[in-house]
């Protein structure tokens, strides 16, 4: 586009650096004003960055394009020499890593437009970017909720489905300036490409790294949010689900092999998945966390810290749980692993 909320001329490439400074100040000037805690305890960095929904393990790796290594505390402790022009390098890559950008480049419906993209992608070759019409994407969702449009979203088509003048004249124009332009409105693309930013760690717990068995599923006594407005809470007796809404088999018949992959935040560690693994849906653990092992190439067998973070070559583990509590509780007195 070419305004601003206020309706004034607005040149978009203005917009991106105005909205890149201000996050960049905001971070900065939080760390600047607790400066004087970081000369006294370096330790506490990581924490105070903490506070954006960064994972431990994101800010190990900011922190490692920095030159510091976050596990070694005489590492830690060199961030007592920095300058400001350090910080703000620190702030930089940061923001990069927990708040990539997306720059969805709206209006691409009106004259000339092209060029607009163009100058963009050019100033900003590093950045994600789609053209997007949303006020199209907008309209063809209405009118195929109405059933005068055949309509997929992110499809680089769409048809009328009635002989209205105005409807036939709408899709046609929407064809004309968006769709054969762009090849969609850009508004699935742009939503793809965002996603794709963060994606998401993946993990496959298992009970036998050998066969990769699934865990058992567990009969469970859970509370559920109830769906209806009241918000009362209603007790589920069952079996535990899996995330993506599938039937598991029976738990009385043969384990299914990775029947679970659990989404996790970027750089959530194996600690992180084992508390997943223990809440609903999924309920799948229960006790005290010992230790956690992973699949390597060719069945190979790795130990994995707690702290380690969940990454491709170890995305299938084996967490054992000390459920001697659980035992106890029962009246028994044995201490298991699951």
């Amino acid at each position: 586009g070419c305004a601003t909320a206020e309706g004034e001329g607005s040149d978009p490439l203005d917009e991106i650096s105005w909205l890149r400074h201000e996050l960049h100040c905001w971070v900065f000037n939080n760390l600047r004003h607790k400066w004087a805690t970081v000369i006294r305890r370096p330790d506490k960095l990581p924490s105070m960055l903490s506070g954006y929904h960064a994972s431990k393990g994101m800010l190990e790796a900011v922190l490692a394009k920095c030159g510091i290594d976050a596990r070694r505390p005489e590492s830690v402790a060199t961030v007592k020499e920095w300058d400001e022009a350090k910080v703000h390098t620190l702030v930089a890559h940061f923001l990069r890593t927990r708040f990539p950008i997306m720059l969805v480049l709206n209006k691409a419906d009106i004259a000339g437009v092209e060029a607009r993209v163009e100058a963009v992608r050019g100033a900003h070759p590093r950045e994600a970017s789609v053209a997007v019409s949303a006020e199209s994407e907008a309209w063809l969702c209405k009118a195929r909720a109405l059933g005068k449009v055949e309509y997929l979203s992110g499809a680089s088509t769409c048809r009328a489905l009635n002989e209205d003048d105005a409807v036939v004249r709408r899709v046609r124009e929407i064809q004309a300036k968006v769709l054969r332009r762009f090849g969609s409105t850009g508004v699935q693309a742009a939503l793809s490409a965002a996603v794709a930013l963060r994606p998401p760690a993946m993990a496959f717990p298992v009970a036998n790294l050998d066969t990769c068995a699934a865990l058992p599923i567990r009969p469970q006594t859970s509370p559920l949010i109830s769906s209806g407005d009241s918000g009362r809470e209603a007790e589920s007796v069952g079996e535990a689900q899996p995330l993506h809404g599938g039937v598991r088999g029976s738990s009385a018949g043969p384990a299914a092999v990775l029947r679970d992959c659990v989404l996790l935040k970027p750089s959530s560690s194996v600690g992180e998945l084992f508390d997943v693994l223990k809440k609903p849906p999924y309920c799948l653990l229960h006790g005290e966390y010992v230790r956690a092992e992973c699949r390597l190439e060719r069945g190979k067998r790795h130990v994995i810290r707690k702290d380690d973070p969940l990454t491709r070559s170890n995305a299938v583990v084996q967490i054992m749980c000390n459920r001697k509590k659980g035992f106890q509780q029962a009246g028994g007195g044995r201490n298991e692993a699951s």
